[in-house]
């Protein structure tokens, strides 16, 4: 059977063989590399690194903006910016699988700290030394620490090394969670195309 998918260089071979060991179909990763294609020009373009601007964020302001050729100067219709999404999006994870640093498809919205949490970071910041960075992950792992306290109706004062072991093994979940699922998955809502979805391609 004749091969349908044609890579210009060699991150596209790298990514594809990931797209294939994944399972995505030649005719899904064709599509994918229409869309990758597609922003990699948009960011050229412009001047934008494309690596930087490869978040939900930046791929909405790039399928919002892009109006194919055959589209008369009409912008793409919202099947086919859901479809740019899912390709860019599996385009982000397989580069992370690469060792590509990539920013997060999302950015996360920190909740607002408790007055016990503010404490904390007071007393870090004025005693400690620590970096903003650490901080913010110290905060974290807080967090879940007084949560699993809370589920179990404990204070802080009856705590014990076995709640520590649980909350550290539920970060270390976290984590892999969020990095080592780049080495199982692409993307979370990768799936064939349609016909349908391959007409609304443009």
């Amino acid at each position: 059977m004749k091969d349908l998918v044609r890579v210009v260089d060699s991150r596209e071979r790298e990514v594809v063989e990931l797209w294939r060991k994944g399972h995505l179909s030649p005719g899904t990763i064709v599509i994918y590399l229409q869309w990758v294609r597609r922003f990699r020009t948009y960011c050229d373009k412009r001047k934008l690194p494309a690596t930087e601007h490869l978040t939900a964020a930046g791929v909405g302001r790039f399928t919002r903006a892009y109006a194919g050729p055959r589209l008369r100067g009409r912008l793409s219709a919202q099947n086919s910016r859901n479809l740019a999404g899912n390709a860019l999006h599996a385009w982000a994870c397989a580069l992370g699988a690469l060792g590509v640093p990539v920013p997060p498809w999302r950015e996360k919205c920190a909740p607002p700290l408790s007055p016990l949490m503010k404490e904390y970071c007071h007393s870090r910041h004025a005693h400690g030394g620590v970096s903003e960075s650490t901080l913010v992950r110290d905060v974290e792992t807080a967090r879940g620490f007084l949560g699993q306290l809370q589920r179990r109706t404990k204070s802080i004062a009856r705590a014990n090394v076995t709640d520590v072991d649980e909350v550290s093994a539920g970060a270390c979940h976290s984590a892999f969670e969020t990095n080592g699922c780049r080495y199982l998955q692409f993307a979370p809502s990768v799936s064939p195309i349609s016909a349908h979805d391959r007409k609304a391609a443009d």
